[in-house]
């Protein structure tokens, strides 16, 4: 996967030539793998096209998958909500919230959808993740990343909404095994992870919201005072993160995006 930000149409065009070049002069990468592979209609040639993902259209949405023998298990689906989400511009997932609330068939389809990729990529005995744009209007689910890796902060949100043990599962899959996964999610969970709204270094941040909550949980402290903070997109790591319960999606949902700004705006950052 090759991963890169632009702003503005001039650099979209030079980064488009630029990957154009360097992927037909690479020895070996993923697109000549694939090439050849039979697929049903006519495809675009790998090795000059890209996915623009803020130019589609849909939910973006996210679901961990255990193979085992060829056979797919997967966790409920994620759904991530973004900076621009939440109100401020940032090269991050400050919010992952999950089960998202679908219909069984929405569902399905989305779980077929990823299984095809999956296939495609030989994935068996691991545990992966795919990221799709799904657009519930017309039930037409795009996948724009595949990762041979567990996604961000899983474990935990699987073990609040379900029970289940992600880590034992990804064990058991990776010796061949049927994983112990698969039971209705019996409450929602959201990850919030606070990058600092500036570069510098750490003054001070307040995160008594949290305290005495019967529905917080994992609170992580990455950064304490002193320590080198920053944007996302600027290469810096997360202040701190936590997890929070929730009956309904949509209550979770507003309630994360709540505490996560106001433990935002309380970081005091002294500029490098």
């Amino acid at each position: 996967v090759i991963g890169h930000v632009v702003g503005t149409k001039e650099e979209l065009e030079e980064t488009l030539a630029r990957f154009q070049n360097d992927i037909q002069e690479s020895a070996d990468n993923l697109q000549k793998r694939l090439s050849g592979h039979p697929v049903q209609g006519e495809e675009p040639d790998p090795l000059t096209h890209f996915l623009l993902e803020e130019c589609m259209s849909g939910l973006e949405l996210t679901v961990d998958s255990f193979v085992s023998g060829g056979q797919v298990s997967h966790i409920p689906i994620c759904k991530y909500v973004l900076s621009e989400d939440v109100g401020f511009n940032d090269h991050h997932l400050p919010i992952r919230l999950l089960p998202y609330d679908l219909s069984e068939q929405q569902q399905q389809l989305i779980f077929e959808t990823v299984e095809r990729g999956y296939r495609a990529l030989g994935a068996d005995n691991c545990v992966t993740h795919a990221e799709v744009f799904f657009s519930p209007e017309d039930n037409r689910c795009q996948v724009i990343e595949i990762a041979a890796r567990g996604g961000g902060f899983r474990a935990e949100m699987l073990k609040s909404a379900t029970g289940e043990d992600y880590d034992l599962a990804a064990c058991a899959v990776c010796l061949g095994q049927t994983p112990q996964i698969g039971l209705p999610p019996k409450t929602h969970a959201a990850v919030c992870e606070v990058f600092a709204p500036e570069n510098g270094t750490l003054i001070s941040i307040d995160t008594s919201c949290l305290d005495e909550r019967d529905d917080v949980f994992s609170v992580t402290h990455n950064k304490n005072v002193g320590d080198s903070v920053g944007r996302a997109s600027d290469g810096r790591s997360f202040v701190m993160k936590f997890l929070l319960e929730g009956e309904t999606y949509d209550d979770l949902e507003r309630e994360a995006v709540s505490l996560l700004m106001r433990i935002r705006d309380s970081i005091v950052v002294e500029a490098e």
